[in-house]
Formats: C-alpha cells, structure tokens, sequence
C-alpha cells in the first residue's frame, strides 16, 4: 500500500534519520580522546613520591647548610671576642703592675723622709708625670691614718697648706682615715678630706692593705669626684712608721700611717689601656718619630 505525502508527514516513522549513527561513534572516540589527553597532562604536570621527596631533600639540605654557617660564623666570632678579651685582661695586668710600680715609688718617698710636706707631695707626684706615663689613673693620693687622739694637731698641720681642710662625713670611730694630698688637685678637690671608713668597700680594702703589706683592689664604688656616678675602684699600698713593712699582724696595724691610693674610674682605665695599645704600635711601626 502507498502512502501519500501528506500521510508520510504525519506519520513520524517516515522522517529521516538527521544523526546517523556513524557521526555518535564519531563524536564519542574525539571525547574519549580528549578525556585520555587531558588525563595524561593532569598525570605530567602532577607531583610524584618522588618530586616531593627531592624538595623535601633540597629545603632540609638548605636549611642544615644555613644551620652550619651560622654555627660557624656565630664560632668565629666568639673565639674573636675571647682572644681580644684574653688580651685586654693581659693589657689591664700588665698597666697594673705599672701602676702598682707608681704607688711602691711614693711609699719608698715616706720611707726615706721624716715628714712628707703638702709641697714635697706636690713636686712628687708632678715628677713622675701622671697624666704621661699612667694614662687611666684619676690621680694618686696619700690616705693618713689619724687617731682620736691625733686630730685636733693634724687638722692644724694640714690647714698650713689648705686652709679649707676638714675630714668628712664625720664618724665617731677613734680613728680616721681622711684622703689627704691628692694630685691633680683640680679634678679631684671633691676627694680631699673624705673619711675613706664612711663606706664598706673604701674601709675595707684599706685594711686588707694594712693587714697584708702589699698592695690591694677596692671592691666596686663610685668616686665622689666622679659626676657621670660611673664605677671605680681605689688601688692602696700601706706604709708604716719605723720604714720598714713590720712582720706581725699586730704591728701592722699599731704602726701603720697610711696609705697611698689611686683612684680608677673604670671607663678611663679602658681607654687608658687603649691608648696605650695604641701608643705601643705606633713605636712598633715607627710611627710619631
């Protein structure tokens, strides 16, 4: 039986096929392509074990080779610091004993004199040249030792020469141990006539001094002359009467006069140990003639 055109048109069935089933086999291989290429890019650009492994490796050697430099550095600036410490204690023994050198050479002046005038003291301590030959020294002085009994003649011999001369603070103990002569006068007037026993480590390290005939450190103070209030110390030699360094304990202390001190504030010993440094190479390398 034929069907008419117009019979074809409403019956479905008589359209013709628009996508062959050739074009979908077609269009499913590209996709699946597709998919497999973008699975491999995915799998390329993709880190593995592997890459992980090897940055994890590289940032650990990283970091252990910065560890090591450090350490290193960090080492070499320490035995630096400790060789250039090691030589400025040698430095400060060594101008030390210099110092010390000045104190025994106006114990030796006592012992060779009946009396020490305020101007003898004077023309001393000028000669050997402080400022010179002791850069870091705030001077040398000379501490008496004066009995109760003592004061009102002491008083009236030193007002001879400085009329203003008075002990300070006062302290009724039975003895005194004022600081007497000092030079430069000028920088250290603030000094003159304290009672070194008004404090621990000033009265203590006198005593040391007197007890053992040899020359003794102060613990840390603050010298009254001082403005800044900086730390120093005192460095004293004892001498006694009869000239000579007595034996016995007891004679130490019944005959000792006096003591001769040097006055340190800290900062200027450094810096005087600097410059002597200094002054050492320059000879050394034939520098300043």
């Amino acid at each position: 039986m034929f069907l008419s055109w117009h019979d074809c048109r409403l019956d479905q069935s008589c359209e013709p096929d628009i996508y062959p089933s050739g074009l979908m086999v077609v269009k499913s291989r590209k996709q699946s392509e597709l998919s497999v290429q973008r699975n491999r890019l995915v799998r390329a650009t993709s880190l593995h074990w592997f890459h992980w492994f090897i940055i994890i490796a590289s940032l650990l050697l990283t970091l252990g080779a910065w560890h090591l430099s450090r350490e290193q550095i960090r080492q070499k600036v320490g035995n630096q610091f400790q060789r250039e410490a090691d030589q400025l204690v040698e430095l400060v023994k060594e101008r030390m004993a210099l110092y010390e050198n000045a104190l025994w050479g106006a114990v030796a002046l006592y012992d060779s004199s009946e009396e020490v005038t305020y101007h003898e003291w004077k023309r001393y301590a000028n000669s050997i040249r402080i400022d010179r030959r002791y850069p870091g020294i705030n001077g040398i002085g000379v501490i008496y030792r004066v009995l109760d009994s003592e004061l009102d003649a002491f008083l009236e011999r030193q007002r001879q020469w400085q009329p203003d001369f008075a002990i300070y603070p006062h302290l009724d103990h039975g003895a005194y141990l004022p600081i007497t002569f000092v030079e430069p006068e000028g920088i250290n007037r603030k000094a003159i006539g304290l009672d070194v026993c008004f404090e621990e480590n000033r009265c203590t390290g006198a005593m040391k001094a007197r007890d053992s005939a040899s020359a003794q450190l102060t613990g840390p103070i603050t010298l009254v002359q001082d403005e800044k209030k900086t730390p120093g110390f005192l460095f004293m030699t004892p001498f006694y009467r009869g000239k000579t360094r007595p034996q016995d304990l007891s004679e130490r202390r019944e005959q000792m006069m006096g003591v001769i001190s040097v006055p340190f504030i800290m900062s200027n010993l450094m810096r005087g140990c600097l410059l002597y440094t200094s002054d050492a190479a320059d000879e050394c390398c034939g520098v300043g003639g």
